[in-house]
């Protein structure tokens, strides 16, 4: 899935459940965000101390994302969590549709959404849960359990087939085609043609079933009014995800529907993913310098024909702001941790998945 769910849907469903707005926008934030989490180095503050960031996100056309730890720490935990069905371990590591695996993984969230950072977590997790749906059948890992032969287009959208070139990691194969919502396709691994909007659909209805239910029984306080019927909610949803156009016609097609009441919100809500960074930071920015000298520049990684990006230093300037340690982008990255370690250390482990 994309941002038009894992923010604007999700945002959406949280609303409606009776959530009020600063927490609807905290879990929708954080689910998003669990996608642009692609920064791992430690920030050094010019007013004392270091923080260091998590991943949940890998930035792409690196070689560094065929690495084994990356499936183990960023894909796995966070994008195509293992279903644990099966005899063989890669059988195990298969992504499953709203598995065992995947409702532990939220009851456990919501024993936590107390904490500083619960909603967070919340959001991150209902991320890797939403995605047990668009993921299913596909691990996290390079693997030839992720093959796709014959890849089909049912809905005849002129889409540009790149998978055949890509290696079998998750859905690569696949293209974008399991994330789009208005999409029907197929290939020769599975037998039926896969519905999209159906997928999505059955996601956000459980989603939804949390939200409305399990939270407010743990923070009723956080919530302003009675959920609105699923009935009501479901009919609108469908319409929603059938809109057919590019990722960011979808999300001004969202936008655009939840502020003119389609959804009965009437609210404007916009997706920025430097917000909570620029909330809790202060950054004096710096030109980059190149840190070799000429001499050492004859016997440097440019020279040897490798990237020559690693030969410049950031020498941005950071502060932070007062707010810091009580920051939603502090919280969520402590929320991140908290999630990568109780599924590699405590969740996994008891399905014999050990990563």
């Amino acid at each position: 899935m994309q941002k038009d769910f894992h923010f604007y849907a999700i945002y959406t469903l949280c609303r409606l459940s009776g959530l009020k707005r600063e927490e609807s926008k905290i879990i929708a934030y954080s689910s998003q965000h669990t996608d642009d989490a692609k920064y791992f180095h430690a920030i050094n503050f010019e007013n004392g101390g270091r923080f260091q960031q998590g991943m949940s996100a890998h930035r792409f056309f690196t070689l560094k994302v065929f690495r084994k730890e990356v499936g183990y720490d960023i894909f796995v935990p966070f994008h195509f969590l293992p279903g644990g069905e099966g005899n063989c371990f890669w059988e195990k590591m298969l992504c499953r549709q709203n598995s065992e695996i995947s409702k532990i993984m939220i009851s456990e969230t919501l024993k936590s959404v107390k904490k500083p950072s619960g909603l967070h977590r919340l959001g991150i997790s209902l991320h890797v849960y939403a995605d047990t749906w668009a993921h299913q059948n596909f691990c996290g890992m390079k693997h030839s359990i992720n093959n796709v032969t014959n890849l089909r287009d049912e809905t005849n959208n002129e889409f540009e087939y790149l998978g055949q070139y890509l290696p079998e990691l998750g859905h690569a194969n696949a293209n974008k085609f399991p994330d789009i919502p208005y999409l029907e396709w197929g290939y020769d691994e599975q037998r039926e043609v896969i519905n999209n909007t159906e997928r999505f659909i059955d996601a956000a209805n459980s989603i939804y079933k949390i939200l409305s239910n399990d939270l407010r029984n743990q923070i009723p306080m956080i919530y302003e009014r009675e959920p609105v019927a699923w009935e009501y909610i479901v009919e609108k949803l469908n319409k929603t995800f059938l809109f057919v156009g590019s990722l960011d016609e979808r999300i001004a097609h969202w936008e655009k529907n939840i502020e003119s009441g389609f959804f009965g919100l009437n609210e404007k809500i916009r997706y920025d993913d430097r917000e909570w960074f620029y909330s809790a930071i202060e950054v004096q920015e710096q030109k980059p310098f190149m840190i070799n000298t000429w001499n050492s520049y004859k016997n440097s990684q440019i020279m040897k024909g490798k990237s020559p990006f690693n030969q410049y230093r950031d020498s941005n300037k950071y502060i932070r702001l007062e707010d810091f340690k009580t920051s939603n982008w502090k919280y969520f990255h402590d929320a991140l941790l908290e999630h990568r370690y109780f599924l590699k250390h405590q969740l996994l482990p008891q399905y014999e998945i050990f990563i």
